[in-house]
């Protein structure tokens, strides 16, 4: 099944639908592509492949981003143009270019995995939620924009795995509450995973429970009302918010460090 660009043109879109029980589109022998082309002037970006099986469920495919005509090709945008903005797979081969265009807004539920070149242009949001299946896997990632806060819509990185906040981007996580946080687990528990925000980015980090991070190569990574479950580089985990006011009491004794003697307990 071929949908190649031709002549610097770019790839076709391809959709395939599995509709007999028990069926997995894996099982293909064939080749399906839809990759763009390579021409005098221009290199066409990568089409689009659509697969799902009958047990995902309507809606609950993979997209697959195919490879650009080569080094320096055009990139796939999906921007306010694109109708469907909720992914439960987001695959992007190697040789691709995938953009999220100007201001627009896209989410995922499932699995996010990178081979490829990412462009998040100005303003362009990528949501994790929990809409399809409680926890997402993200398999190296770039973002102007990330925002996780459904409330167990939990997160696991692929172990070595960089993953980044560009400048002038934000990061936003945040968990139901202290008794039932938001999980950022590595894919191979102690091996870690990077996670670089750059110095200009907003973060707004709370109620999450952080396991084999390395934030080492970028700005320290603050989180309100969370849990350091260890192994974790360059984060700093605080009791409280901006705003919170702490109030002395004095009631246990007169140490300091006694949350007993403070009116929130801590």
């Amino acid at each position: 099944i071929n949908a190649n660009g031709v002549v610097g043109g770019g790839g076709g879109r391809i959709s395939l639908t599995a509709t007999e029980p028990g069926y997995d589109l894996s099982e293909f022998t064939g080749t399906i592509e839809a990759k763009g082309a390579v021409g005098t002037t221009y290199k066409g970006g990568g089409g689009t492949i659509y697969l799902e099986n009958e047990s995902d469920g309507f809606g609950k495919g993979k997209v697959i981003v195919e490879a650009g005509g080569g080094s320096g090709s055009n990139y796939t945008d999906f921007n306010t143009n694109v109708v469907e903005t909720i992914f439960h797979e987001l695959i992007f081969r190697e040789g691709g270019h995938f953009a999220v265009g100007t201001n627009h807004h896209i989410e995922v539920s499932g699995v996010w995995s990178n081979a490829a070149l990412f462009t998040g242009l100005p303003g362009a949001t990528v949501s994790f939620t929990d809409r399809y299946q409680d926890t997402s896997r993200i398999y190296r990632g770039v973002f102007v924009h990330l925002v996780v806060t459904n409330h167990v819509a939990n997160l696991v990185f692929e172990a070595d795995s960089t993953n980044i906040i560009l400048p002038d981007g934000s990061v936003t996580m945040m968990g139901k509450s202290e008794s039932e946080r938001m999980l950022l687990r590595s894919s191979n528990p102690g091996e870690a995973w990077i996670f670089q925000v750059d110095p200009a980015a907003m973060q707004n980090i709370r109620s999450v429970d952080v396991q084999d991070s390395d934030a080492s190569s970028g700005a320290q990574v603050t989180a309100f009302l969370s849990q350091d479950s260890g192994n974790n580089k360059n984060w700093l985990f605080s009791n409280f918010p901006p705003g919170i006011v702490n109030r002395w009491t004095g009631s246990e004794n007169n140490l300091w460090n006694n949350g007993d003697n403070w009116h929130s307990g801590r």
